[in-house]
């Protein structure tokens, strides 16, 4: 490994830690957590939601829930994952959603895929986590 690569890697790490939020903070992936059951947080941590959709029919993921104090959207949610080249028309695309768990309480966070502008019509999709998040201990 030259010099310069050994010097960058102490910085790439770090700013790794800082884009997480807070060093030593956990990403938990709520894909993997069953809905019908509490997702534990401690303050500090990154909650991630990857959504499957197609961009191309004009549904999209919308994030409904009314408490945005316990977790706080992070700036790169939203954006659909940039592939190496982009998809064919009608492929399907991820969305990616992060939230960073910023003061203890419950809450439920709560998503709906649908066409925006068709008002009154049901959203074809619908997921929800309940989240409680607790002080660092």
């Amino acid at each position: 490994m030259s010099e310069h690569a050994t010097a960058r890697a102490p910085a790439i790490a770090l700013a790794g830690l800082l884009a997480a939020g807070v060093a030593g903070a956990a990403e938990i992936d709520l894909i993997a957590h069953a809905p019908d059951r509490p997702v534990e947080a401690v303050v500090g941590d990154v909650l991630a939601v990857r959504l499957q959709g197609n961009a191309s029919t004009g549904y999209a993921w919308q994030r409904i829930d009314e408490d945005r104090a316990v977790l706080v959207q992070q700036r790169s949610s939203g954006v659909a994952a940039k592939p190496e080249r982009p998809p064919a028309i009608g492929a399907a695309t991820i969305a990616v959603w992060r939230f960073r768990a910023e003061r203890v309480g419950d809450v439920e966070l709560r998503f709906v895929y649908r066409q925006p502008w068709r008002e009154g019509v049901p959203p074809a999709r619908e997921l929800a986590w309940r989240v409680h998040v607790r002080a660092v201990p």
